[in-house]
């Protein structure tokens, strides 16, 4: 009779860790699947996956370049040097970021203001329009 006792409780606490195990892998799958991918790509069974772009996309960025480009060929002799200034700088700076989503080295950061940063600016427009963001010359 004892025997069947501990057969019972033993029955008994089967079948609730069976239970168990499967209202867990129920509430955590999507967890086990992360395990079983990060295992599969340690033991190379599994492929990295791409990563991910960083920044604006692409399309956005060569939209700001043509809008500015096309704002700084065009602004009005009384518009104050501060915002002319301001304007340049947002180009600088949306030049520099289609320069970083493209892989073109840059110095408009490093480059004082003034001719310098001007041949600078036309060098990055030329390059940019070589690697793929439109062509810079058909705006304006």
């Amino acid at each position: 009779m004892e025997q069947s006792v501990l057969e019972g409780v033993l029955r008994v606490l089967g079948i609730t860790v069976t239970m168990a195990a499967g209202i867990a892998a129920v509430i955590y799958w999507r967890h086990f699947g992360d395990l079983g991918r990060a295992a599969g790509r340690r033991l190379h069974l599994v492929r990295q996956p791409a990563p991910l772009p960083v920044g604006r996309p692409i399309e956005e960025i060569a939209a700001d370049v043509g809008r500015l480009r096309v704002l700084l060929r065009h602004i009005p002799p009384e518009t104050p040097e501060a915002k002319r200034e301001g304007w340049r700088r947002a180009y600088d700076d949306v030049l520099a970021e289609g320069c970083l989503a493209l892989g073109v080295e840059n110095l408009l950061d490093s480059t004082p203001a003034g001719p310098e940063r001007d041949a600078e600016r036309l060098r990055v427009e030329y390059l940019l329009g070589k690697a793929g963001l439109g062509t810079l010359d058909d705006v304006a």
